[in-house]
């Protein structure tokens, strides 16, 4: 399984660059999505052709609606009960939280910046709200999608230099935002988005885009309900707008009000020099091809 899956992306990379822009959106549910992944027929082929043109996919009820909104409590109390860190990822870190806004942890860079508190959570530490085995139900999929084994990186530290990670991020009303940009689709080729909000109730303005080839923002939250996941492409260039309330026009960033989202992803540690980083919308443009190269010749061992 992970051969056919590997040799179709690397066929596809030999022709052609990663995607840039968003084509459409594909829906599933879970079951029906498991099963076109793990039986590795005519189906699997057209959906790996579909997302390497620009299809996004949304997986729905992934999780029921009260496993997430009892995840979102417990990272919340983390929140307002242990102090804000931050830490790179060396030795053996310990999962952590912290706000850019106090700690800067994200500065304007490369035409990009971000307002958001995040969460970091690893592996080889103790897994007391069990995030991992609850996001390993989708995460596996997308990995064996990828053209990897389920297990791959589980037992990796930051000495190996490829880990696994999961960062719960919130963007508070009126305030958290993430400019246009686009990362490096290199060892887990899909970004794996975990939508944590109830849709309008929590925010219904404003939120996560992809932009399509005209540049035109395709905001996709109306399309996500609590336990859905997005899954896409991330060189496809995304953003966050400021998640707005109609009638609540307040900043509270100690509130647990806004757009919350968790991530699954594979990456670098701190122990790799020269590091893949996300990329600016601006900065990209001054130099596509560059940036395309980049992504296409990345090692995936």
């Amino acid at each position: 399984m992970k051969n056919f899956y590997k040799n179709n992306w690397q066929k596809l990379l030999e022709k052609d660059y990663f995607p840039s822009y968003l084509n459409s959106v594909q829906s599933f549910e879970f079951k029906d999505f498991q099963k076109i992944v793990l039986d590795e027929n005519d189906k699997s082929k057209k959906l790996l052709n579909d997302v390497f043109t620009g299809d996004s996919l949304i997986i729905k009820n992934v999780f029921n609606k009260k496993e997430i909104i009892d995840l979102k409590d417990s990272i919340f109390d983390i929140e307002k009960n242990q102090e804000e860190k931050n830490f790179r990822m060396l030795d053996e870190c310990p999962n952590f939280h912290v706000s850019n806004k106090k700690n800067n942890i994200a500065p304007v860079k490369d035409n990009y910046d971000e307002t958001a508190h995040s969460h970091y959570f690893f592996r080889w530490n103790k897994d007391e709200i069990n995030i991992f085995k609850k996001f390993d139900k989708i995460w596996d999929l997308i990995k064996i999608f990828s053209g990897l084994e389920k297990d791959s990186y589980k037992l990796n530290k930051p000495k190996d230099l490829i880990l696994d990670r999961i960062q719960i991020i919130r963007y508070p009303l009126n305030e958290g935002y993430i400019t246009t940009h686009c990362d490096a689709s290199a060892w887990q080729k899909l970004n794996i988005g975990i939508c944590f909000n109830e849709q309008g109730k929590e925010f219904n303005e404003g939120g996560l885009y992809l932009l399509d080839k005209n540049d035109k923002k395709i905001n996709i939250e109306d399309k996500l309900e609590i336990g859905d996941c997005f899954c896409w492409i991330p060189t496809i260039f995304h953003g966050v707008e400021i998640p707005k309330l109609t009638n609540h026009n307040k900043k509270n960033w100690k509130s647990k009000s806004g757009r919350w989202q968790a991530l699954a992803l594979t990456v670098q540690s701190h122990r790799v020099k020269n590091r893949l980083l996300s990329t600016g919308y601006e900065r990209f443009k001054k130099d596509p091809i560059k940036f395309k190269e980049m992504y296409r010749n990345t090692i995936v061992e």
